[in-house]
């Protein structure tokens, strides 16, 4: 009888742990979504796969007009997309480091931020703060990279190398 009690007891712990788990999934997913990750893996995931894409499609079918590239660029997104959410995707992966670094109660936390006016402003503002900064960084390229061209020939040279 005793031991029924423990099973039972171990039944209903195991399975009140099971749902936690998968509410803890649930909201990490849900996290990684509102706060815009999931679209930045898409958009990144799709620019180097769009780019293999028109490598092999320069070299092996030139021929092939820009309407059917363009189209096939727009399938190879929504499959990446479908491939990212099916289960043991890419977000299934990304969900297990999540949950490996953030107690659930963090993640409520977390998304408790993203839903909050700040929370909200800042995913609104991010697109624009992303382009400005891309500027920026290209500003600070084109002015950066002769002084550090510069540092690197006069450091070069200490080494007994020259370059042009």
């Amino acid at each position: 009888s005793s031991s029924k009690t423990k099973d039972s007891n171990f039944t209903s712990n195991s399975a009140a742990s099971d749902t936690s788990i998968s509410q803890k999934k649930q909201n990490i997913r849900k996290l990684i979504k509102i706060s815009g990750n999931a679209d930045s893996m898409l958009t990144g995931l799709t620019n180097f796969y769009n780019n293999q894409l028109t490598l092999i499609i320069k070299r092996m079918r030139p021929d092939l007009s820009k309407k059917t590239l363009e189209k096939l660029r727009q399938e190879l997104r929504a499959e990446i997309a479908r491939n990212m959410q099916d289960q043991g995707g890419l977000l299934d992966y990304i969900i297990s480091i999540y949950s490996s670094h953030f107690t659930h109660q963090e993640i409520r936390d977390w998304l408790l931020f993203y839903e909050s006016p700040l929370g909200k402003k800042i995913n609104s503002t991010r697109p624009s703060i992303m382009e400005e900064s891309n500027l920026a960084y290209q500003r600070w390229n084109r002015n950066n990279e002769p002084v550090l061209y510069e540092w690197l020939k006069e450091r070069l040279k200490k080494e007994g190398i020259t370059i042009p």
